[in-house]
């Protein structure tokens, strides 16, 4: 069900690529057509969406770039719905060998669309040519109206884009790209830290902390080595290193530009990411030079965060005992 949704949505943002001549086109072509074909599902999709606002001022909007060609095949068509739907197969292949412990079986030198498509199943045939891999021959419908299903979907996403058309074709381009795990975005001068931060209340106590600290994982405003946020015998650093985390957290502390990492019982001072024009370290601010993003240091922090590796680089570990 989740790859027919993203299917339409795939159709939808081709069809946003059309001109309005290709889509009338595309609208007679498919119109006695069934939905369970390329031009049907086409037809009807252009004929639910032209009554929306999701095409004013399409000449102007550069936010589709078309494909280099001035008429849509049905071949470019399907070639352009394999690279909208593979990073999502990527995505399910993947969750489905994790979850369910298994291995990829051998590539018998197949298209990585059908090698995919054949591991999740989406193909009710055990031998499928090559020449018949389309994103259509996997679409199979769990109710005998797909025209119902599509008809709703067009409906809501219509009444979100008369709103606002420019946020309704963007909607449309969520989550085509994959990011791998990253830290919080962080400003290139210390001080713009510092002056946000220290007079920042705490959503947990509503209080100032003496000691303040910043989650470089998802950005919550922490009271580091302070009893006011515990909770029975722990502090909340420890606490959100478990719930942020899974046992892992780095802290930056804002009077001292140091970061912390916890990892389970144990934490231990990694050293800042900002150093002064010499790149040295201004641990405590007591010189105060100003101070500046290494993106080295905080790109080697990352790395350690994503490889697991704390444990074999830091060696200077105490046992924290719940009080951070």
């Amino acid at each position: 069900m989740l790859y027919n949704a993203l299917y339409v949505q795939a159709l939808t943002v081709i069809i946003c690529k059309f001109g309005a001549e290709e889509r009338e086109a595309w609208r007679k072509k498919g119109r006695h057509a069934t939905v369970e074909t390329l031009e049907g599902m086409l037809s009807h999709l252009i004929t639910r969406l032209n009554c929306s606002r999701l095409f004013e001022q399409e000449e102007m909007d550069h936010s589709f770039p078309a494909i280099c060609q001035s008429v849509w095949s049905p071949q470019s068509v399907a070639m352009s719905l394999q690279e909208h739907i593979l990073p999502f197969i990527r995505i399910a292949v993947l969750l489905k060998l994790h979850l369910f412990k298994t291995t990829l079986p051998e590539n018998q030198k197949e298209s990585e669309y059908l090698y995919l498509c054949k591991i999740l199943n989406l193909s009710s045939k055990e031998s499928l040519s090559q020449t018949e891999v389309t994103s259509t021959s996997f679409v199979k419908w769990a109710t005998t109206e797909p025209l119902q299903l599509t008809r709703a979907w067009c409906v809501d996403f219509m009444n979100y884009a008369n709103l606002n058309p420019d946020r309704g074709r963007s909607l449309l381009m969520v989550n085509q790209t994959w990011y791998r795990p990253r830290l919080l975005s962080l400003p290139t001068q210390y001080y713009k830290i510092f002056q946000h931060y220290r007079n920042q209340t705490c959503s947990t106590c509503t209080g100032t902390p003496k000691d303040p600290s910043i989650c470089l994982i998802c950005g919550e405003f922490l009271c580091f080595r302070e009893q006011c946020c515990k909770q029975n015998t722990m502090f909340e650093c420890v606490q959100h290193s478990i719930s942020c985390g899974a046992g892992t957290g780095m802290f930056l502390l804002v009077n001292s530009s140091i970061i912390v990492v916890i990892r389970g019982a144990r934490a231990t001072l990694w050293g800042s990411v900002y150093l002064d024009e010499h790149g040295e370290e201004d641990r405590e601010l007591k010189r105060g030079k100003p101070l500046y993003l290494s993106k080295e240091r905080y790109d080697l922090l990352e790395q350690q965060w994503i490889n697991h590796n704390f444990d074999h680089v830091c060696k200077k570990w105490i046992w924290h005992k719940d009080r951070l």
